[in-house]
């Protein structure tokens, strides 16, 4: 047989084969032909292409059509294969898949949206005949590998402000809830089941056996690990969680193309949701933490959004990505929110919550980074903080956080960060301050990797000359027992250190 008639005869029997598992096999193989550029290089000519795009229109079995329709995505998008999918109508076609009852048609009519979206003239057609409203009513849960789908190939086609306007017109925020809604059920069972089987650890732990209970596992740190199978994390299936990564994803687009006079049109509820969704899971994707950590500096950087995202309590969400991860996109993002914060509310008692949880410490951490935006961004994050404050945090930084009085989460947050981060590897470092360099009783802590940029900070606020980490004792602070924190606490009224190296910037960049 002629290279150039085996294509059309496998077209031929994927139509009107002898049995239906002969034409999913035909279809099966021709998918295989296209799919490879080896294979369709020698094989796939232009009478050849029209044959294949004959089987997506003609065929009558899902299997086949859907399996053709997959492989034809991954074809170069050259003017004649464009001009050939336009006469066809194979985006008509494509359209009547999506509202087929057979869920694995629907699924691949919708990646295959997201594959010939990257044409143009394609695009075009698909936002013309409709395709927006037809994915915001055809969403659902109930599979979420279609739903998947579908939020990715409304991403695709809303880019622009205006298409990204007219999908929150659709409606598409209540949809966005369901996916989270499903999360936070799901999030809730194993919360529920650790909790039964809370007692049992105890004692499994009194009896000197390796145990991992859940309040002492970092949550969404890439190091912790249980003993059982992480197949899900929380719960939460991964169907589930690329479900919620595509959330997360659209809502950062969303977000990004509304300027902050019109973030009001995100409504409070998807906010607390996201919000409320992100703060009881473990994120393992990086992609996933990315989008949330870019989400948290946008909704920082609005009024009405930071509110929302502190009265959730949603520095802690910051810290636990803080945690997490080191990649710098993250980073970088993450030092943004807190200078959003510390920018946006003016506040000594916000500020004060960023120290002693940890967030500036990280900030002071991001500082010192190899990558030049996280640098850079960092430092204007701590241009923003009140110089009551890095004095208030270089104190954290040399004294014991239970001494202090802090709060229990607090306390946990740092503690993280210092098992993060390490202790720098240097003789005397590593160890407990000497006990006979010490003129109070209280504890004391190792010094950590911050504690040198904590007097950096010092040093740079009041013009004083320090060698090193170990002149932050020459600030001259003592041990206070748990009732005297409030007078070392910076004041929360005067504000009378001005803030230092405020960019010229906005907080959307």
């Amino acid at each position: 047989m002629a290279a150039e008639n085996f294509v059309t005869t496998l077209c031929g029997i994927a139509l009107s084969g002898g049995s239906k598992d002969v034409q999913r096999v035909a279809a099966g193989i021709l998918s295989t032909i296209v799919v490879r550029p080896r294979c369709r290089d020698v094989v796939l000519t232009g009478s050849s292409l029209q044959a294949v795009l004959g089987v997506v229109l003609d065929s009558k079995m899902p299997e086949v059509y859907s399996q053709v329709l997959w492989a034809i995505s991954y074809l170069p998008l050259c003017d004649e294969f464009v001009q050939l999918l336009l006469e066809n109508n194979v985006i008509e076609r494509m359209k009547q898949m999506m509202t087929e009852d057979h869920v694995v048609v629907q699924t691949q009519a919708r990646a295959t949206v997201v594959q010939l979206s990257a044409n143009p003239q394609l695009r075009s057609r698909f936002i013309e005949l409709g395709f927006l409203p037809l994915l915001v009513s055809r969403i659902t849960t109930r599979d979420l590998s279609c739903c998947e789908a579908s939020i990715h190939a409304m991403q695709t086609l809303s880019d622009t402000p205006i298409l990204s306007a007219n999908l929150l017109d659709l409606g598409v925020e209540v949809k966005l809830q369901e996916v989270l809604h499903k999360c936070l059920q799901n999030q809730q069972k194993p919360m529920l089941s650790s909790k039964s089987a809370a007692p049992v650890g105890h004692q499994k732990s009194q009896d000197g056996r390796q145990v991992c209970p859940d309040a002492d596992c970092v949550p969404g740190s890439e190091g912790a690990t249980c003993a059982s199978d992480r197949n899900s994390s929380c719960g939460i299936t991964r169907d589930l969680e690329a479900a919620r990564s595509a959330a997360l994803q659209l809502l950062c687009q969303l977000s990004r193309h509304a300027v902050q006079d019109q973030l009001s049109l995100l409504d409070d509820a998807t906010v607390t949701m996201v919000i409320d969704c992100l703060a009881s899971t473990d994120i393992r994707s990086i992609e996933e933490k990315r989008s949330a950590a870019t989400l948290l500096r946008l909704w920082t950087g609005a009024e009405r959004t930071r509110k929302l995202f502190l009265a959730h309590k949603g520095v802690e969400l910051i810290l636990r990505l803080i945690i997490s991860t080191e990649d710098p996109i993250v980073m970088e993002q993450l030092a943004w929110c807190v200078g959003n914060i510390a920018q946006g509310e003016g506040s000594m008692e916000v500020e004060t919550q960023l120290a002693e949880c940890g967030a500036v410490d990280a900030v002071l951490y991001y500082s010192n980074s190899m990558h030049e935006p996280v640098r850079y961004r960092a430092d204007w994050a701590l241009g923003t903080l009140h110089g009551d404050t890095l004095k208030y945090n270089a104190l954290l930084a040399i004294r014991s956080s239970e001494a202090l009085g802090l709060p229990e989460h607090h306390c946990r947050h740092r503690e993280s960060l210092r098992q993060k981060w390490g202790f720098r590897n240097v003789p005397g470092i590593d160890e407990l301050v000497d006990p006979s360099k010490e003129k109070t009783t209280g504890p004391r802590v190792s010094r950590s990797p911050t504690n040198d940029l904590n007097c950096l900070a010092i040093n740079q606020l009041h013009g004083a000359h320090y060698s090193d980490a170990s002149s932050a004792e020459k600030l001259e602070v003592t041990e206070a027992p748990p009732g005297e924190k409030q007078a070392l606490e910076p004041n929360r009224t005067s504000g009378q250190i001005a803030r230092q190296h405020v960019y010229a910037e906005g907080p959307h960049g």
